[in-house]
């Protein structure tokens, strides 16, 4: 079993020969006019080249070739044809994405090109026996299924990244940091003999891993040089291969969904800001109304009516109890009650008076001096 020193000197070849041979790559497609004009959508302001995909392309292919030459990987290439099944379709995805960088092929072209890449990959046995759903299930595939599911799975995978990049370092770092960790828990469960031997797993995620840290150097802003789609179907299919031939297509799923998530998010603010503000702008019309309608209409009619049945219930109390007093004295009591009853709800309408005529005033319900002298300043 390789050690993990032997996958990080795999790593780091990977690594180097991308970086060193991406400047050359650069100067050839200035050279050729492979590059990408500036316009309307993009940031840059000069033609940079677009072939990035190459340099990784021999990144794989070194990298590979001096693992099957160490002798310490020869349990990953003896008895089987999974590493010269990937090598065939990374070549076929980087030949489709080098056209289309360009010659700007047709997206039915491309689609097709990634299903013929998906399928020779397939054809050399890296097939998918399971598919787990983050936080659900595991799913185990028939024979029948598997080849359909690898297919749509490399394709969407390979998709993914494409849409990622967008920004400069943004895919390669993506990756890097996907390759990154699924290799390190591929190499523990291998450590702890819950990986299945011998699998190819770890040793393409530390190679993609090593390309894409290789490549980001002549991608941070300002790019020198642009991964096209050639670069991008290269490391999203890479990636997709990586959890096929290896343990943890969960974990990549969830490596690469999430960015897509934010990324989605970041496209639907605009959106989800516009709902925010008309729904502002239909609310704030709906609030004034209410308030207009309570503390305009409402209360002052409540603090009349309210007014009104302090003075009537002073009165029928008034009254009662002077019928009270009339009775037990054997006199009069029903007069002696109605003046008193009067005399109680005059007494309360004048206390409040004062306070009833300000807000009737203040609300449109004024008295009539209020509204002469109002009309009596206007014309003023």
């Amino acid at each position: 079993m390789p050690s993990l020193f032997d996958y990080l000197i795999i790593g780091f070849v990977a690594a180097a020969v991308t970086f060193l041979t991406t400047p050359v790559v650069s100067k050839i497609a200035q050279r050729r006019g492979w590059v990408a004009q500036p316009n309307d959508r993009s940031v840059h302001t000069t033609a940079i080249p677009n072939v990035g995909g190459l340099g990784m392309l021999l990144g794989l292919v070194i990298a590979l070739a001096l693992a099957q030459s160490l002798g310490r990987f020869d349990a990953l290439f003896d008895g089987s044809i999974e590493h010269i099944g990937v090598i065939l379709a990374v070549l076929a995805i980087t030949a489709i994405g080098f056209f289309d960088d360009t010659r700007d092929l047709a997206p039915p072209a491309k689609v097709t090109g990634i299903v013929v890449a998906a399928m020779l990959l397939t054809w050399f046995g890296a097939t998918m026996y399971y598919f787990r759903v983050p936080y659900l299930d595991v799913f185990i595939l028939s024979g029948d299924w598997q080849p359909v599911v690898t297919v749509i799975w490399l394709l969407g995978m390979t998709q993914a990244i494409n849409l990622i990049d967008g920004l400069d370092g943004l895919a390669a770092g993506i990756v890097a940091i996907g390759a990154g960790t699924f290799f390190l828990y591929a190499f523990k469960l291998s450590d702890l003999g819950l990986l299945s031997q011998p699998n190819l797993g770890p040793l393409v995620a530390i190679i993609a891993a090593g390309i894409a840290i290789g490549f980001l150097p002549h991608n941070f802003n300002p790019a020198t040089i642009f991964m096209g789609d050639g670069g991008s179907y290269f490391l999203g299919f890479t990636l997709a291969a990586v959890s096929i031939v290896g343990p943890a297509k969960g974990l990549t799923t969830v490596s690469l969904l999430l960015p897509l998530l934010i990324r989605l998010l970041l496209l639907l603010l605009p959106f989800l800001l516009f709902v925010v503000v008309l729904l502002l702008l239909l609310l704030v019309p709906l609030l004034a109304l209410f308030f207009f309608l309570v503390f305009v209409i409402v209360l002052p009619v409540f603090l009349v009516l309210l007014l009104a049945i302090v003075v009537v219930v002073a009165i029928v109390v008034g009254c009662g109890f002077g019928c009270g007093v009339g009775v037990v004295g054997d006199g009069d009591g029903f007069g002696v009650g109605l003046g008193v009853g009067v005399g109680v709800g005059v007494g309360v309408l004048l206390i409040f008076e004062d306070a009833l005529r300000r807000v009737t005033a203040a609300h449109g319900f004024g008295d009539r001096r209020s509204g002469a002298t109002w009309q009596s300043k206007a014309c003023k």
